[in-house]
């Protein structure tokens, strides 16, 4: 449904030649559906956390290596990116906190931002188990909701 809506928004038919043509994407906000934030020193439940977990602190540390720039850490500005935002967590994360500090940070700076948090669900909760009421409440209601709100 949300690539349809993107696809009707960026793609327009040239009528000289029938080539489809790329129209200016205007970003109206972010969803962060298990949001992945980092920072070199350790949270209180990345510490403390089911250690069992899907995503488990090795994934995590071995992901962020992936992806920052040599040399970089995990406290670097784009681990941590504006606003609109729709922030959805799994309670069990090992990523909450981080997530949770980003929330209160954007907050504290005026930013428009959401958080919901599903009790007991760890990261990958809406891929792992699609079926389930939290998955179908996280894409069905929160995000429609959110792409309708900031669709003006």
């Amino acid at each position: 449904m949300a690539l349809k809506w993107l696809q009707d928004q960026t793609l327009s038919v040239d009528e000289k030649d029938g080539l489809a043509r790329l129209a200016p994407v205007r970003m109206r906000g972010y969803v962060h559906l298990e949001a992945g934030f980092g920072g070199t020193v350790r949270t209180q439940f990345e510490a403390q956390g089911p250690k069992d977990s899907f995503l488990n602190l090795d994934k995590i540390d071995r992901y962020w290596r992936l992806a920052l720039p040599l040399g970089e850490t995990t406290d670097h500005p784009l681990v941590n990116p504006f606003d609109p935002i729709l922030a959805i967590m799994g309670g069990d994360d090992l990523l909450r906190d981080r997530v949770r500090e980003y929330v209160e940070k954007l907050k504290s700076w005026g930013k428009k931002i959401e958080y919901v948090e599903f009790e007991g669900k760890q990261h990958g909760f809406v891929a792992l188990d699609p079926n389930s009421e939290a998955a179908k409440e996280v894409v069905i209601k929160l995000i429609k909701n959110f792409i309708i709100e900031n669709s003006g």
